[in-house]
């Protein structure tokens, strides 16, 4: 048996992106959602949504989901403006 597949890199080969790309691809989503806006603002609520449910699953553990930070950041605010109505 002749194995002749050609070796796989260990790693993916990277690519540039310039520092200017990611203002095109705000503009881009700006066009598309003026373009169709049903359509992303659903699909924008269907990932707010996606990102909610993860959060109150697992809440609990949110290493899980990458959130520590901003759960603790989102506490701390909630607990300051429950002082600042209550006082």
């Amino acid at each position: 048996m002749d194995d002749t597949r050609p070796a796989v890199p260990a790693f993916p080969k990277l690519r540039e992106v310039p520092v200017e790309q990611p203002l095109v691809w705000l503009r881009r989503g700006w066009g598309d959602l003026v373009a169709c806006p049903l359509a992303s603002l659903f699909y924008g609520l269907c990932l707010v949504g996606g990102g909610i449910l993860m959060v109150l699953a697992l809440g609990g553990a949110p290493e899980y989901i990458g959130m520590r930070g901003i759960v603790q950041l989102a506490r701390h605010r909630l607990h300051v403006a429950a002082r600042i109505r209550v006082h």
